[in-house]
């Protein structure tokens, strides 16, 4: 199976990510493009709304019907001090 991760420019989560998955997926890497770049502006309206307001870490889609269409959006965090809670989740 042909899967297309998309990262934020750490290769170590994409790294990461393969060596979990193993060796039984065809990897596709792509960096996360940044909103109004003309890479972000082809992208699949999916996965343009993923990353509309906040980026994550990973974006692990495959095409369907030609499209690119997100499965499993990974976004990997630290816990804010409990006062701070709501500036880590306002985007989301």
């Amino acid at each position: 199976m042909e899967l297309v991760v998309r990262h934020d420019n750490n290769q170590i989560c994409f790294n990461w990510l393969k060596k979990g998955l193993g060796n039984g997926y065809n990897f596709i890497n792509k960096i996360i493009p940044d909103p109004g770049s003309p890479e972000f502006l082809n992208l699949s309206e999916r996965i343009k709304n993923v990353i509309k307001l906040d980026k994550p870490d990973l974006i692990i889609s495959k095409y369907v019907n030609e499209r690119e269409t997100p499965i499993v959006i990974i976004e990997i965090t630290q816990s804010k001090p409990v006062s701070q809670h709501i500036e880590q989740r306002m985007v989301r």
